[in-house]
């Protein structure tokens, strides 16, 4: 199972989507979810935008 691949695509559809509901999608532990949103920001994949709250995850398409 590529996680990254999921990950992207989830994001995606839902650009606010919190990491608890990843894991809760992904079936995989909140830390396991943390671990791979790092890679993908580490290899600026994925970018967070504003707060925690009001936040959102911006995929930025031409790195990839």
């Amino acid at each position: 199972m590529d996680c990254f691949l999921f990950i992207n695509g989830i994001i995606k559809n839902n650009p606010k989507i919190t990491i608890e509901t990843l894991a809760n999608e992904l079936l995989l532990s909140v830390r396991g979810v943390e671990y791979h949103i790092r890679k993908l920001k580490g290899d600026k994949i994925i970018v967070r935008k504003g707060g925690r709250k009001d936040g959102y995850w911006e995929i930025k398409e031409n790195e990839r």
